[in-house]
């Protein structure tokens, strides 16, 4: 049976993900030994499919821990504003 490369790029996503095997076929509806000779065959991609993921974590979490800073001074500011009062 012949895939698409839209399969194959949904099954290195999923990989990159951390998704078993048996989760991968059971949602893309493709045999097990198949996904297994396709992360040979494409086991580059999902490296830099990982860490195009990690690196998506780490600014998602950069962002939040500087909107928590900047919420915090927020704060802090109307703290000491009142404190002045």
């Amino acid at each position: 049976m012949a895939y698409s490369n839209e399969q194959k790029l949904q099954f290195v996503a999923k990989r990159a993900q951390g998704l078993s095997f048996d989760k991968i076929a059971q949602e893309l509806g493709i045999a097990k030994n198949t996904l297994l000779q396709w992360h040979e065959e494409l086991f580059d991609q999902i490296k830099e499919q990982e860490l195009y993921e990690v690196q998506e974590l780490t600014e998602q979490f950069r962002i939040t821990k500087r909107g928590k800073i900047e919420a915090n001074v927020l704060f802090l500011g109307d703290v000491r504003d009142e404190l002045m009062r």
